[in-house]
């Protein structure tokens, strides 16, 4: 800022100033018209640095404002982090349960394959072994009921035998005892023509 009159800076001289103001003349108009301008010049210096204080104190509050900001954007950058950290985590850990119950459910499906396995091939032999005992079973009852068929045939045929014997048996009983009636009636004749003979 320009000092045109020498005051800036220097101490007001009030005994010259009203001097002057008392004198009139040349200086007065002068004078006053340096003070005018040193008033405005002191009230846009005082406005200036009002304006600069204002503005060291936005500045302030703005730097306050921005270490606030960056304080709460670090905090949430942390947190974020955290949130993704442990979400990782968690996702590592469901995926390691998955596999390990991946694992375990492929083991019990082979368990329950080999058991069903076993189980079939011990059902096919028994089954096999079934048969085979059944077929030795039939193929004996077969031969034993053709062999009580043939002896039934046999006790068939030896009764008939024996029917046939018992009836031959009685037909020669019954003639027996015919010829035997014959003859017992030709020897009481007999013993009649003999007694008749002897009282003759």
């Amino acid at each position: 800022m320009s000092d045109p009159i020498g005051t800036l800076g220097a101490a007001p001289r009030k005994d010259d100033e009203l001097g002057d103001i008392y004198r009139g003349g040349d200086k007065f108009l002068e004078r006053m018209r340096a003070l005018s301008s040193l008033r405005d010049a002191q009230e846009a210096a005082f406005l200036n640095l009002q304006i600069g204080n204002d503005a060291v104190s936005a500045k302030s509050a703005a730097a306050a404002a921005l270490a606030d900001a960056t304080a709460k954007q670090n905090e949430a950058v942390k947190v974020l982090n955290d949130a993704k950290a442990k979400a990782a985590a968690l996702i590592a850990e469901a995926n390691n349960e998955a596999t390990a119950t991946k694992a375990q459910a492929a083991a019990l499906l082979k368990t329950a394959d080999e058991s069903a396995a076993s189980v079939r091939a011990a059902a096919d032999r028994y089954a096999a072994e079934t048969k085979t005992i059944a077929d030795v079973v039939m193929a004996k009852a077969t031969a034993a009921l053709k062999e009580a068929q043939n002896k039934n045939n046999e006790v068939n045929a030896a009764l008939q035998r024996h029917q046939t014997a018992n009836q031959e048996a009685i037909n020669s009983k019954n003639e027996t005892d015919r010829l035997q009636k014959i003859l017992q009636a030709k020897i009481d004749l007999l013993h009649k023509g003999i007694k008749e003979a002897v009282e003759a």
